[in-house]
């Protein structure tokens, strides 16, 4: 295959990639029906949350060097959908499958026994349930992510 072609064939696995993630994400969103602020400022209604991701309230954790803060969340807290920025190197065990999508920044991520990688403005990652990775977090690294349980996750 020539060098032209291997190009064009990687532009449409990366695109085929983006659309993708962020079909699922969408479809997660949508299948878990009616959505309400965590913090209980809309009650459960028909209402549609929406604003700039870093327009929703955060708060600080000191642990991974960065804010978090709930977007939304839905069938009894089982789906959530959060805003983080993290810095530094740290090390996390998932209690919950989580879907991130990079906003801003770069991580470098390793998980035992795959290779490691690093994910930048506009990747998504899938962490299954139970997964530990070591990360380095970027300057201004941010996420955006769904995190899902088949109870409800504690925050």
């Amino acid at each position: 295959m020539t060098a032209p072609a291997k190009a064009k064939k990687l532009v449409f696995y990366r695109t085929w990639l983006v659309v993708t993630a962020t079909g699922i994400l969408g479809f997660l969103l949508g299948i878990f029906g009616s959505t309400q602020l965590s913090h209980k400022v809309v009650p459960a209604t028909t209402k549609v949350i929406h604003g700039h991701w870093l327009s929703f309230p955060r708060t600080e954790n000191l642990k991974y060097g960065g804010t978090e803060g709930i977007i939304a969340s839905a069938r009894g807290d089982r789906l959530i959908a959060g805003v983080f920025t993290h810095s530094g190197r740290y090390s996390y065990t998932f209690p919950f499958d989580e879907f991130a999508y990079v906003t801003a920044g770069s991580v470098a991520v390793t998980v035992k026994g795959q290779a490691p990688f690093e994910a930048s403005a506009g990747h998504f990652i899938y962490f299954p349930k139970g997964t530990t990775a070591e990360f380095v977090a970027g300057p201004g690294y941010a996420n955006i992510a769904i995190l899902a349980d088949n109870r409800p996750i504690k925050w």
